[in-house]
C-alpha cells in the first residue's frame, strides 16, 4: 500500500460489465472495461510519459512549482457517486516546453457510461513571476483550488473545482483557477491598482476587508487534505501557508497523492 491510504479497499465493490462485447479501440474513453480498476489502470499505462518528469527539461524542472517528480496520482471519490475517481497532474507535450504549464485532469467510471474526463484544466502556469497552486478537500469533500500569481501585480483565490449539479471546466484552454474567473472564486484577492478595482470579492462580489479574513481564515480551517500542491521551496515558500495574516500559525500539509509507480502498483494489487 502506498504512502497514503486514499480509499478504504475492504469497503470497494467490484462492479460488473452487461453481457455484451465491443472491439476494443486506441480511445480509452470508448473501451468497454469491468471496472474502475482496469479503466484506470489502461489511463495511466498510456499516458505515462505526461505522469512524471520524464519530458521535462532540467530548466523546466528546477522552474518553481513546475516538478511533478514521479507523478501526483489519486484515486478517490470525489463526486460521492461511490465510484473513486482518478485524479492526476500532467504536462502537455504541445505546450509545455514553450509555456510551463501543469494541468488537472479528473475521470469518472460507471459500467453505464464507461470512461468520462469531468475536468481538464491548468491549474499552473510559470511565466516571468512567483506562483504557485494547491488542490485540497473541506471537510465536507469538497474539492477546491487555490492558486497565486505574482509578475506585475499580485492575485490569488479559491475556487470550487466541481459542483454535485453542474462541472465548471472540461477544456484545459479555459483555466478555471484564474484571474478572468475571479467572478467564481469563493474568495479572490488583487492589487488595487490594477483594472479590476475592487480588490476583495466573493463569488464576484466586493467584501470588505475584515469579510475578506474572516472567510479567509474559515477556508483554512476547513482543509482536511492536500491532494497536490506546487513545490515548496525557501525561496518561494506556499504562499497558501504564509501570505497574509489569515495564514499564520498554519503548518504546511503535505501531499497525500501518489507517484505513478505506487498508483499502478495499488490498483494491480486491489485488482488481485
Amino acid at each position: 500500500m502506498p504512502k497514503t491510504e486514499l480509499l478504504d479497499i475492504e469497503k470497494v465493490e467490484m462492479e460488473t460489465k452487461p453481457d455484451e462485447s465491443d472491439a476494443l479501440v486506441e480511445n480509452p474513453e470508448l473501451i468497454k472495461y469491468d471496472n474502475y480498476i482496469e479503466a484506470y489502470l489502461d489511463i495511466l499505462t498510456k499516458n505515462r510519459s505526461i505522469l512524471t518528469d520524464e519530458q521535462l527539461s532540467e530548466a523546466q524542472i528546477n522552474a518553481s512549482s513546475l516538478d511533478i517528480g514521479e507523478g501526483k496520482i489519486v484515486v478517490l471519490d470525489v463526486l460521492g457517486d461511490k465510484t473513486p475517481e482518478l485524479l492526476y497532474i500532467y504536462t502537455d507535450p504541445e505546450v509545455t516546453e514553450f509555456t510551463n504549464r501543469l494541468f488537472l485532469k479528473i475521470f469518472t467510471f460507471s459500467i453505464e457510461e464507461g470512461i468520462k474526463p469531468v475536468f481538464d484544466s491548468r491549474v499552473y502556469s510559470a511565466s516571468g513571476g512567483g506562483s504557485t497552486y494547491c488542490v485540497f478537500l473541506t471537510n465536507d469533500g469538497d474539492l477546491m483550488g487555490y492558486y497565486f500569481a505574482s509578475s506585475a501585480y499580485e492575485w490569488y483565490g479559491f475556487w470550487p473545482i466541481l459542483s454535485q449539479k453542474e462541472l465548471v471546466c472540461s477544456e484545459y484552454e479555459d483555466p478555471l483557477l484564474y484571474i478572468d474567473n475571479c467572478d467564481l472564486a469563493r474568495l479572490f484577492y488583487i492589487d488595487s491598482w490594477t483594472e479590476i478595482e475592487v480588490p476583495y470579492m466573493q463569488y464576484g462580489e466586493e467584501i470588505t476587508e475584515e469579510q475578506f479574513n474572516k472567510i479567509g481564515k474559515e477556508i483554512i480551517g476547513d482543509i482536511s487534505q492536500v491532494l497536490f500542491q506546487g513545490t515548496v521551496t525557501p525561496e518561494h515558500g506556499l504562499k497558501l501557508y504564509k501570505y497574509l495574516d489569515f495564514w499564520k500559525g498554519i503548518t504546511p500539509l503535505d501531499e497525500s497523492c501518489m507517484t505513478y509507480d505506487e498508483a499502478v502498483e495499488w490498483l494491480k494489487t486491489i485488482k488481485e
